[in-house]
Order: structure tokens, then sequence, then C-alpha cells
């Protein structure tokens, strides 16, 4: 049976088309392809390759009134053609020969699934996830330690939600409850007070660890809110002998509100030092995950930041950026011929993970090709357009904050008032080194010169 047709039939049963992914492994399957080997192939993680298989089975089965699965394909055909079919036969059809040993079937061309678009963080089983080595075994070392404090700081988009996803997995092999918490969930007016944000706060961690805990009832005003926000967590580390895993996305958030904040991280503070001696609260391992430490002044000894261990997420090295271009099947990295435009590319992006995917999905999903991206990268067709506009749209809202970003881009190395160093770093839009900011990567200054005018505001600045 030819490839056509296989598709063909599992797209009449189901009554629709079959996804990139879906052709990908039924193709797969039929030449008799473990998971695993298509994973290799494919880019996708081997978990998620099982997942969708065994949906894909589940309504074959349901659509043909019999069982289907990854073993007895032959069911999609009519009775007629329920023939055995030698397996040089079935390779060459699906344009590639089998051989006598089976595995090397992994050999033969088959086309590849169409990857997801970037966006959003990858998940646990993706392997498009790039080790920064020593980065991910110091945090899996680090929430194994009583009492543990991680900071995790990097710039939007540039994979600290991927390597929470493994922290948290890690953590849950190793027996730990995991409570994740993102502050961007929260409504703009919990930060209005730091008792609505504990209280809401307090109330996401009830439900994410399934908690009976009704917060209305159990706060006491005569307490005060981080006296009721802790007996709430402490509830929680009753709950169970196992550790806790305390993940806080977005911290971020919760900075510009300079009195809410000063409350918020001093508790976090204190919950860290609780951690270290005091019976249950040795269970709390704390995560703290955010764009930027530009943040209001806190006095030394009530700031989290300077007693957890940090790790700051660095761009992609030359050799990190290649290999990921491999996982995404990119032909010619290995060709002397393409470096040069290769490290065009690097040096434009500044190894910015996301900018790198980005290219990367372009070249091998969209056919667009290296020189082309480079050519248009900051012009009106450039693949970069949509996002790099969403960012600095939102500098048309701030004049004081895109006065800064302006200071940043004419200048080689600037001081900016702390609130300015704050939002642009949390748009991801400069690095701080010292004192001075400086763009993330060559590639935003050449767009808003290039694409995004604006005149300074008169009196835009902070004095």
């Amino acid at each position: 049976m030819s490839q056509s047709s296989l598709l063909a039939r599992a797209q009449t049963l189901l009554q629709r088309p079959l996804t990139s992914l879906e052709q990908f492994i039924l193709i797969s399957s039929w030449q008799g392809l473990r998971y695993g080997q298509m994973a290799v192939t494919s880019g996708y993680g081997e978990e998620y390759m099982k997942q969708v298989g065994a949906r894909l089975w589940a309504a074959l089965s349901e659509k043909a009134g019999t069982p289907i699965t990854k073993k007895n394909l032959r069911l999609l055909l009519t009775d007629a053609e329920i023939l055995p079919a030698r397996s040089d036969q079935v390779g060459a059809e699906l344009g590639g020969n089998l051989g006598p040993t089976g595995p090397l079937a992994a050999t033969a061309p088959i086309p590849r699934p169409a990857l997801d678009y970037p966006s959003g963080p990858l998940g646990v089983d993706s392997a498009l996830y790039i080790n920064r080595p020593p980065l991910e075994e110091t945090a899996y070392g680090e929430i194994g330690r009583c009492g543990c404090l991680l900071c995790i700081k990097a710039p939007r988009r540039f994979g600290k939600t991927s390597l929470l996803l493994r922290l948290i997995a890690q953590a849950q092999n190793e027996g730990y409850r995991p409570c994740r918490i993102d502050l961007q969930e929260a409504d703009g007016q919990a930060f209005d007070s730091i008792d609505l944000l504990l209280r809401w706060f307090s109330c996401r961690m009830a439900r994410e660890l399934g908690l009976d805990l009704k917060v209305d009832q159990v706060w006491d005003l005569e307490l005060g809110s981080k006296v009721n926000c802790g007996l709430c967590l402490e509830q929680a580390l009753a709950q169970a002998d196992s550790p806790l895993l305390l993940t806080i996305n977005a911290l971020e958030q919760v900075f510009p509100h300079e009195a809410v904040a000063r409350d918020f991280l001093s508790m976090l503070r204190f919950w860290h030092e609780r951690s270290k001696d005091d019976g249950i609260w040795q269970r709390l391992r704390l995560v703290l995950v955010y764009a930027t430490d530009a943040y209001v002044a806190l006095d030394f000894e009530a700031s989290p930041f300077n007693v957890g261990h940090s790790l700051h997420l660095p761009p992609f090295t030359l050799e990190q950026f290649l290999e990921l271009g491999r996982r995404y099947h990119l032909a010619g990295l290995d060709d002397p011929s393409q470096r040069p435009t290769l490290d065009l590319l690097y040096r434009l992006i500044a190894g910015h993970p996301f900018w790198a995917s980005l290219s990367f999905y372009t070249l091998t999903q969209e056919g667009q090709s290296l020189s082309e991206i480079l050519k248009t990268a900051t012009t009106t067709e450039s693949i970069f357009r949509p996002h790099l506009q969403a960012m600095f749209a939102q500098l048309r809202h701030n004049p004081a904050a895109l006065a800064a970003w302006q200071q940043v881009i004419e200048g080689q190395g600037v001081k900016l008032h702390a609130i300015d160093a704050l939002r642009l770093e949390s748009l991801g839009l400069i690095r701080l080194k010292g004192d001075l900011a400086y763009p993330l990567c060559e590639l935003y200054r050449r767009f808003y010169v290039n694409q995004m005018p604006s005149p300074v505001p008169s009196g835009a600045l902070h004095g």
C-alpha cells in the first residue's frame, strides 16, 4: 500500500485531516520504527510521541469499530487489501528500503513532522531544549538541599520557564510536592496592597495543593497578612512528610509596587530563614524566577536575593546555537562555507534562545534562506518584526522608559534611573553590566532605529 493510500484511509476513517505529526507517526509505525527512533528523527520527545500515538490509535479504533494499534495497522485496509506485504516493497513505496534488520529503517527519508511555531516554554520531553552547563545540574542539586532558596534570573524568552519545568519534573521524580505560583496570573488590583496580594497568593497555593482551606475564614486581621500567609504555608508543609517545592514565577510583577514589594520580598526571606532549622519548615524548597532584579531598594537584611543561590541564564554560546540548529535538522551546519553567515546571525541576536529558535524554525519549516533572514532582519519583512513591535509598543505607553531606551541605543553604556532599568530589563530590551545599560542585542538597536523612530518626549527623563 502506498503512503498516500495509508494516509487517505486514516483520514477517511477519522473524517478530518491528520496533523503533520500524526502523519509522521502513522508512516513511521507502518515502517516498523519504534517511538525512540521517531523521536530522534523528528525532534519531539519520545514520551510526547507516545501520547500522540496513543490518541491516534484510540481515535482510529473508535471509528473503525475494531482495535487498531501500532502493530496491526493493516486493519486500516479493506479485507481485499489485508495481504502479506514484504518489507522491501513497503520500504520502496515509502521512499526507502527497510532492509533486513528493521532498525535501519530510521535512515529512510521519512517526511519530518512540522515542528510547532516557537511559543511558550518547552515541555520536559522536547528535543529542542538546549542545556547550558553547569546551570541545570547546579539547579537540580540545589533543590535537593534543606532550606533551598534558588533564584533564577534571565531576560524574557530566555528559557526560564523551560528550566523551571525540568526542575519540577526532577522534584516530582524525587517524591517532592510541587506548588507553582505565577504572579502573571494575578489581577492588577492584587498588587494594590500586601493584604490583597497575600490573600490571592494563599488561595492560589491552597488550590494548587488541593488543601481544604477557606482563606477568608482563617484570615485573622489582628495577626497581619504576612503571618496569615505563613500559617497557610505551614498547613501545606504539614500536609505530608515529603518536601514542598514552592516556585514563584514572574516575581518582577511585584517590583513596581514599592511598599508591596518590600513586604512580599521580606516575607520570602523570612520563610527561607525558617526553613533552615524550624521543624516542618525544613520541608520547604523555594525557587524564585524573574526577568530583572533592578527592583526597589531593600534593606540588605530583608532581601531574599542575597541569601539564596542565584543562577543567571546566559545567552547561547555559538556551539549551543549550532546544536539547536541540528535539533531543527538544519542542513549545512557543518559546511565551512555556511559558517560566516551563521556567525552573522549569531552576533546579530547575541545568542538569544528565542530568536535562534525562530530563525531555525523559519529556515526549516517555511523555506526562507539564511541570507533572506539577515537581509530583512530590520525591515518591514523581518521575521522578528511582530515580536519586536509588540515589545516596543509597550514603551509608547511609558514616556520615561521610552526616553531611557533611546538613551541606551544612542550611547555606549548608560546609567539609568532604577525604575527605568527595571522596566527595560523586564521587557528584555537591555542587559545591565554594573550600573550601565546596553541593548540586549544588536538586532534591537538596528530594528528600532530603522522601523520605530520616535522623538524623546520633553521632560520625560527622570531627574
